[in-house]
């Protein structure tokens, strides 16, 4: 990127017309480049497959408005400097990250006191998309928010920016706390996913809002025990080490066994009843669990909301958009509902005996109102579709130049683990 940048001042310098384009030759080569490289590096660091997210949100216009933008964010954006927000918001957000399969899914559930949010089996995510849900409890308003396993789930590069814009959108008024859900399998993947995060949307003081979340401890009701737990996750040292320390060791400790065990082939009374206390067993434990969550979470309502300079310079810059599409959203579904019934509608009366009384020419005559109409919804259907594209690819784009912007940080941040994977 700097090199693109040096080219660009020679190019302003020189009155070399031959000299000039063969600087911009060399420029537009460069830039070509750096896109494929933020591409690859993309896919390095979460998983992706490079081949399949060569998209257009790399092209010249993209890399083109970053370099152009890039003096003046330097000098506008407050780095590394935490700006909380003046009045408490009313609803606190919390957002859940952590890898595929830990239990953030079950987390949600179990915090908001439904079944709404997928639970998967094993380390199988079921997750694709990010789910929220809002609850009150004890007069305090909740908004948990649940979002894919960013770090191990292959996801393509327009998947991964959807989700990103709309964790920005929903945690746009600030963040109350960020629940890593730290399952019993711990690797690069979970870290891969929260430093992403920390560089793009965050900052360094992220992890003074941040709890960590151990989902399937037995004893969680046993204080020895979960602080033996927390001493040997910082004996192993590495990055989760010091995400512990910098949080001041603010773990919380729960047990979330599922609630959705399958009856065995030619269940007898004895297994069903079996299966059933332990269903009952597991819900008294969950139960326990969600008491002593909404407890700690409780003492964040102290808490101005977190939200640092990047997570508000991005939020800025899509709300209207994000607004808007999920205002074409709605009437594409609405629409798509218009659609259903009219077709419904339309079966119902050919049906009816009325219909059949009725002469071939009054038949044909309904039947063709009706298609008509219907034609005209799908019509209107096929144009919302396409101002929806448009949206997300103004969105999408919006999000790809806030990571440009960061891409010395984000070079940094996983230098290591490109050069693991040319090797």
């Amino acid at each position: 990127m700097r090199e693109i940048e040096k080219i660009q001042k020679e190019i302003g310098k020189t009155d070399n017309d031959s000299k000039k384009l063969k600087l911009q030759a060399k420029m537009k080569e460069d830039k070509r480049k750096f896109a494929e490289e933020i591409n690859v590096m993309l896919g390095i660091k979460i998983g992706l497959n490079p081949e399949v997210n060569a998209q257009n949100f790399s092209s010249e216009a993209v890399i083109e408005t970053e370099i152009n933008e890039r003096t003046n964010n330097e000098e506008e954006e407050l780095i590394g400097e935490q700006i909380l927000l003046e009045n408490e918001s009313k609803i606190k957000n919390f957002l859940l990250i952590g890898g595929t399969g830990n239990g953030k899914s079950t987390l949600a559930n179990v915090i908001t006191g439904t079944n709404n949010f997928k639970e998967s089996k094993k380390s199988v995510s079921k997750t694709r998309n990010i789910q929220s849900e809002m609850f009150e409890e004890n007069e305090n308003k909740y908004l948990i928010i649940d979002t894919p396993g960013l770090g191990d789930t292959q996801l393509a590069l327009i998947r991964v920016l959807d989700i990103i814009a709309e964790a920005v959108y929903l945690v746009k008024d600030g963040i109350s706390q960020v629940l890593f859900v730290i399952g019993n399998r711990f690797g690069q993947n979970e870290m891969d996913t929260y430093n992403l995060l920390r560089t793009i949307i965050f900052d360094e003081h992220v992890t003074n809002y941040t709890t960590i979340i151990r989902p399937c401890f037995e004893n969680f009701n046993k204080e020895e025990e979960c602080k033996e737990d927390v001493d040997l996750m910082i004996r192993k040292k590495g990055e989760l080490a010091e995400i512990i320390e910098s949080c001041q060791r603010n773990v919380i400790h729960v047990n979330n066994p599922p609630l959705n065990i399958a009856s065995v082939d030619n269940e007898n009374e004895n297994e069903k009843k079996e299966r059933m206390d332990d269903i009952k067993s597991n819900k008294r434990a969950r139960n326990k669990s969600r008491v002593k969550i909404l407890d700690n979470l409780s003492k964040c309502f102290q808490k101005v909301p977190y939200k640092p300079p990047k997570l508000k310079k991005l939020s800025t810059e899509i709300v209207d958009y994000m607004e808007n599409k999920k205002e074409l959203e709605k009437k594409l579904v609405d629409l798509k509902s218009n659609i259903i019934r009219k077709k419904k509608l339309i079966n119902n009366i050919t049906e009816s005996q009325e219909f059949k009384n009725k002469s071939d020419a009054n038949k044909i005559n309904i039947i063709d109102d009706f298609e008509e109409k219907i034609k005209q919804l799908e019509s209107k259907k096929e144009i919302l579709n396409k101002e929806i594209i448009v949206k997300k690819e103004i969105i999408r784009k919006k999000v790809l130049e806030h990571i440009l912007n960061d891409i010395d940080k984000l070079e940094e941040t996983f230098a290591e683990k490109i050069k693991k994977k040319e090797n």
